[in-house]
């Protein structure tokens, strides 16, 4: 088809190629289970359902799900001008029964009747079966929704009202197609907290698991485990505002709000807009920091200015808005921009506080207290921060070798950023030997100095005070990325920038014996959370090295990089065997057999292995945790079970 001429897409092209548009991105398997879940909810909340219940079931297979909600049910053969319900709710997009949310006042997070569509087109599999009164429809759709059943038929026996949806994703349509079941236990989590009273049942591999709030207080306290003190919350309250509406009619807008909080150190930070979790935040949580900032600046000291950033790193909350004029930043639901929410949650927070204020005045001294020394720790911060960047930023005169100590770049001018590798070793004896082995036109490398900061546990400033840290950051160019936790408070970090990546392979080599394990998981750990880009292109490498050197009669060495390698060389030379050393340091290899073991082009397709990641990141995370957190009874365990043989020789 030539550029210039047009092309309507049809209603599953639309839902197929264009997909991100409705989903936020082919990687965002989720949404669609989202989607029903939501509407689930949407259907049971504004209905009171009896039982106020949702099932979700992941199918042995990890791909195939299903949702069951008690709600009124759909008479799926039914028509509705001149077309059936399914054609309505799983072949058409913008068909619904929330168009007219705002002049009837319903809360749904459900407005644009596109989901099931969006998710019935991009699906090997899409099945819905509704009960009503003793009868049970179905449509089922194979295929993105091109072959479709329809059924009506009598229940056998009646039972309560209500839905369920079936589904498998198509592999042509996401990038990824297998659900984790983690990322399912915390949506389930999340709408069981603000859904107060709903009964979730998750059934998977795992077993059956069951997810009930009877309050929202009961959900923070659960979940937030850094309150300092007293959890507090402010009483529910509805804000009206006459608005305008469609065709520049007026309608009444009714926000319903409701927040409970607490203070402490590592913020556990929520928001809802009419049930559904904004994992980006928005205006909702802008209220909520803008109406704190507001009262604790004004009772605060006058030397000292409470800022947004001080009320972020403090303060612990989770707030929930239910509207009739719901507004999403996009169909994915991940944000709100609406100004009118973070204006009304403002002064709700406002005068609740202020109320708090003249009622708990030695609790709120206390508070105030808190927040100063919050403040005190952020200006630190800022200067910590400031330094950091003229560091990662400083560079001579060519722009092409930055000022790092114990760093020899290779030869930045004739060499390709993807071939140059950036050798990160331990100890001055390891980088002496590694200097003089590597190839200078394509290897630089850099020593580190005893142990390596655990940045799994330790704040992100304190890795930023970190000598060895900053060098490799440096050395690197690419700048950081944070932790989604401290990206709003240390904003004016260096951002992380492929393009400026002055090495395409990053090589950790240390010792073989625990103290170097010990600093590459170290290492490890810190490119995980710093540098997670690096690791999902699979650019760090450990890098092992000759273990045992074997000397034959003829005094000629022999190395092994194992204990299997040494059995087979001693089976091999049998009674030509003189003696079994062990390499104790990387320091005790002469350049040559460096070269020739470790990093030359042969010797590095068997020493050089790529740490792969599989995106399973609770499980990462979960190994971190008994690794390098601070649990050692968990560490202890973890290793009694999984060591079978140390050589502690």
């Amino acid at each position: 088809m030539a550029n210039n001429e047009l092309k309507q897409l049809d209603t599953r092209q639309q839902c197929r190629e264009k997909l991100p548009i409705w989903f936020g991105s082919r990687s965002n398997h989720y949404h669609g289970l989202l989607e029903v879940m939501m509407n689930a909810n949407d259907e049971m909340y504004t209905h009171s359902s009896v039982p106020f219940a949702m099932k979700v079931r992941l199918l042995p297979d990890g791909q195939t799900i299903a949702v069951k909600d008690y709600g009124r049910g759909i008479k799926l053969t039914d028509k509705y001008d001149d077309r059936f319900m399914y054609e309505l709710l799983f072949e058409t997009l913008f068909a619904g029964t929330n168009f007219d949310n705002a002049e009837v006042g319903k809360e749904t997070t459900g407005t644009n009747g596109c989901g099931l569509t969006v998710l019935n087109n991009t699906s090997q599999y899409f099945e819905a079966v509704s009960e009503v009164d003793g009868m049970l429809y179905s449509v089922k759709y194979t295929d993105g929704g091109l072959n479709r059943e329809v059924s009506k038929t009598e229940a056998g026996r009646k039972g309560p009202n209500g839905t369920t949806f079936w589904f498998k994703l198509d592999p042509d349509m996401y990038t990824q197609t297998t659900f984790d079941i983690e990322v399912i236990k915390e949506m389930c989590n999340h709408l069981a907290g603000i859904s107060t009273g709903l009964l979730i049942t998750l059934e998977c591999n795992d077993g059956v698991e069951e997810y009930q709030y009877l309050t929202m207080a009961d959900y923070m306290e659960k979940n937030c485990s850094t309150t300092i003190g007293t959890q507090y919350e402010f009483e529910e309250r509805t804000e009206s505002e006459e608005v305008i509406g469609k065709e520049g009619k007026p309608i009444v807008e009714n926000n319903r709000m409701k927040l409970l909080w607490s203070i402490g150190t590592d913020p556990f930070q929520e928001t809802f807009l009419n049930c559904t979790y904004l994992r980006e935040e928005g205006s909702i949580y802008d209220g909520v920091i803008d109406g704190f900032r507001k009262v604790l600046d004004k009772y605060s000291d006058n030397k000292v200015k409470i800022t947004a950033a001080d009320v972020e790193l403090g303060l612990n909350f989770v707030c929930g808005l239910w509207t009739n004029n719901v507004e999403f930043a996009n169909q994915t639901k991940f944000s709100t921009k609406k100004l009118t929410y973070k204006k009304h949650v403002s002064k709700y927070v406002v005068d609740n506080l202020e109320a708090f204020r003249l009622e708990n005045a030695k609790a709120f001294n206390e508070i105030i207290k808190h927040f100063v020394e919050i403040n005190n720790f952020n200006k630190k911060a800022e200067d910590d921060i400031k330094q950091l960047k003229s560091k990662i930023q400083k560079k001579t005169k060519g722009g092409l070798s930055p000022k790092v100590e114990g760093l020899i770049d290779c030869n930045m001018r004739t060499s390709n950023v993807e071939d140059r590798i950036l050798i990160i070793d331990e100890g001055k004896s390891a980088n002496s030997t590694i200097i003089d082995s590597r190839d200078p036109d394509y290897m630089g490398c850099i020593g580190l100095r005893g142990r390596f900061i655990n940045s799994f546990k330790t704040s992100a400033i304190n890795v930023f005070k970190n000598q060895e840290a900053i060098a490799i950051m440096t050395a690197l160019g690419c700048g950081i990325e944070l932790p989604e936790k401290d990206r709003k408070r240390l904003k004016d970090t260096v951002a992380f920038n492929k393009e400026d990546l002055r090495y395409g392979k990053i090589a950790l080599i240390t010792d073989a014996d625990g103290f170097g394990k010990a600093i590459t998981l170290s290492l490890l750990c810190f490119f995980y959370k710093f540098y997670p880009t690096l690791c999902e292109e699979g650019r760090i490498y450990v890098v092992s090295s000759p273990r045992y050197v074997l000397i034959d009669k003829k005094d000629n060495p022999h190395y092994a990089y194992n204990d299997k390698e040494k059995d087979e060389i001693v089976k091999e030379l049998d009674k030509n065997l003189s003696h079994i050393g062990i390499v104790k340091g990387l320091g005790e290899l002469d350049q040559d057999v460096f070269w020739e073991y470790v990093l030359s082009p042969e010797a590095r397709e068997k020493t050089f292995t790529q740490v792969k990641f599989d995106g399973n990141q609770k499980e990462i995370e979960r190994m971190l945790e008994i690794t390098m957190g601070e649990e050692i009874e968990e560490r202890k365990k973890y290793i009694m079970k999984h060591v079978v043989e140390a050589n502690v020789s």
